[in-house]
């Protein structure tokens, strides 16, 4: 019988039973404020590799593939980080 073959690291996405957990909860918008921290903590660092290497040997598409994943990833972060005055000041300006 042969052995389960484990897709490529830039293909991969592990999750386990809490984090299924947090993201339906999070959908029906029942979250609790463990499970809010819990699914954005996957996504941002194991859905989105957000702070992994991304360079793969195997060539240049794989690579970018990693590199289409860490971008979300970085966009996720960039909006957890930026100051909402900044978008209130400018609508009011124009």
């Amino acid at each position: 019988m042969g052995q389960i073959k484990k897709p490529p690291f830039y293909l991969a996405c592990d999750y386990t039973l809490p984090v299924v957990s947090a993201a339906q909860a999070l959908e029906k918008g029942e979250a609790t404020p463990d499970q809010q921290k819990r699914f954005l903590t996957w996504l941002v660092n194991e859905a989105c590799m957000t702070y992994a290497m991304t360079y793969q040997p195997e060539g240049d598409r794989q690579t970018a593939f990693a590199e289409g994943r860490r971008h979300v990833g970085r966009q996720v972060v960039k909006l957890l980080k930026l100051n909402p005055s900044i978008f209130r000041k400018a609508s009011q300006n124009g």
